[in-house]
């Protein structure tokens, strides 16, 4: 089995849920109110975990490693044990002179959200930490998300091994440095940040998602995958293209749904999934975690993927 470094942000997510958004200005009453445990980062992290945790071995869990930061507070805490349960936290350090990062999450009847993020430890996270641990785990995969900042994903492309598989998320979109890009093996997007990324609007169905994808190679990566929420995703690898329907389900909660694909994706590809069929369990895997709340609650067990 492989080793996964998991390189991101770390949240507690605080979620109201409301009929319906409210527009600027206006105050509305909620329905519901919880805080969750999340950011992409370690989302994606507890995501692979579940997939790679075989049993009640301890030691497979930990073959996914979470580098990332938490303030010194009652967040950082809850963050640090929940994570510690699927995954080798180790490299998951503490600024004691700022808050651990939060989300605020409005949820609406549909189950669409609309997300605010303050980065808090998250924005202060450095890059000589995720230079030197990824220097000690010596992954052969790394997944890496855009929470944190983008000098810091740049130094953990670079100072992986050649070999190993980089895989990223580039969410939320941003411009991203061609020193970066050249080192992504795997890009995935959904379809707004592919369309920001490229000026190409993706359409199931359209030439556009073909060209959508051939714009997102031409950056550096050699493979793009882009997530298309309930009508599954998208792979472009250049030489083959490949469309993966999602199963129907009845979504409570989207929020954490794309961290659930691409933490799954790198957890089977790491233990040796063709890529199409790596990609077929992490889109089940995303559908099954959108019929719960929360984001790491949502997240499934391996045999619940699997079976």
């Amino acid at each position: 089995m492989g080793k996964i470094a998991v390189v991101g942000s770390a949240n507690m997510d605080l979620v109201a849920h409301v009929t319906e958004f409210p527009n600027p200005g206006e105050t509305i009453m909620g329905s519901n109110f919880q805080t969750f445990l999340g950011g992409k980062g370690a989302n994606q992290a507890v995501a692979a975990g579940r997939f790679a945790d075989q049993g009640n071995d301890v030691a497979e869990a930990t073959r996914v490693f979470f580098v990332g930061q938490v303030g010194h507070d009652d967040f950082g805490l809850q963050l640090r044990a929940g994570l510690s349960t699927v995954a080798d936290t180790i490299y998951l350090a503490t600024d004691e002179s700022v808050a651990t990062g939060v989300a605020l999450i409005l949820i609406d009847n549909s189950a669409q959200n609309v997300i605010t993020v303050v980065p808090g430890a998250n924005g202060t996270l450095s890059n000589g930490h995720v230079h030197a641990s990824l220097g000690e785990i010596q992954p052969d995969a790394v997944l890496a998300s855009l929470e944190i900042s983008l000098d810091a994903v740049t130094i953990a492309a670079l100072a992986v091994p050649e070999e190993a598989t980089f895989i990223l998320n580039p969410a939320p979109a941003q411009a991203l440095p061609a020193a970066l890009m050249e080192r992504v093996d795997i890009i995935t997007p959904n379809e707004s940040e592919a369309a920001l990324l490229t000026g190409i609007q993706p359409v199931l169905g359209t030439p556009s998602l073909l060209a959508c994808s051939t714009a997102l190679r031409a950056l550096g990566p050699s493979t793009a995958i882009i997530t298309l929420g309930d009508n599954g995703a998208w792979v472009d690898t250049g030489e083959t293209q490949f469309h993966v329907a999602a199963n129907k389900v009845i979504a409570t909660d989207t929020t954490g749904a794309g961290d659930c694909f691409n933490g799954i994706l790198a957890a089977a590809l790491a233990e040796g999934f063709h890529l199409s069929e790596a990609v077929r369990l992490a889109v089940k895997g995303a559908g099954i975690a959108v019929t719960r709340n929360g984001a790491q609650a949502s997240m499934p067990a391996r045999h619940e993927i699997l079976e």
